[in-house]
């Protein structure tokens, strides 16, 4: 930390010496040894805070993409469609944004989706193979953020995880004794 403090009060979360308390407000739990002293007033905490906003945009996009996939008797059509509706609120220009995601040759977009040569694409895969793609478009000129690809990558590695257990659920049934039994398809 640029106020000095020893390695100790970042790894243990421990207060600092009693100089770095007073030069920056001490909240408790290392917080200002590991991200730095953040002094509201100063220009680079100012600097910092456009980009700590997107990324709790991403954070929040990604819960939310979370909790749409969570309720394992969700239809698949329902759960596909309340994602592509979440994705546009994790990027930068949301307003400018619209989603679509392919699974299987089927479609599922945002309303007034369209083509648009600002895109970024990300594979969903099922076993290490490919069984759709989603694509963001922005509707007019912008530039998407490096941190976004990776917020795509993210939604569709879980998209995938989604479909996978699904088809694994698909694999057993309930037998009229009110056990499981396993499918094998040979």
């Amino acid at each position: 930390c640029r106020a000095g403090c020893p390695r100790q009060y970042r790894q243990l979360g421990g207060p600092p010496p009693a100089p770095h308390r007073a030069a920056t407000r001490w909240r408790g739990g290392g917080l200002c040894c590991t991200l730095g002293v953040m002094n509201p007033r100063e220009p680079a905490a100012a600097s910092r805070l456009p980009d700590l906003t997107e990324r709790a945009k991403e954070l929040a996009c990604l819960y939310r993409v979370e909790e749409a996939l969570q309720p394992r008797d969700r239809p698949l059509e329902e759960a596909v469609r309340a994602v592509v509706e979440i994705i546009p609120s994790g990027w930068q220009h949301s307003p400018l944004c619209r989603a679509r995601i392919t699974l299987d040759a089927r479609q599922y977009s945002c309303p007034d989706f369209r083509e648009s040569r600002w895109v970024q694409r990300s594979p969903v895969r099922v076993d290490e193979r490919a069984v759709g793609s989603i694509e963001v478009v922005y509707l007019h000129e912008a530039e998407f953020l490096a941190e976004e690809q990776k917020l795509l990558d993210s939604i569709a590695d879980r998209l995938g995880q989604f479909l996978f257990q699904r088809r694994q659920r698909g694999a057993s049934a309930e037998t009229p004794s009110g056990g499981r039994e396993w499918r094998v398809v040979l």
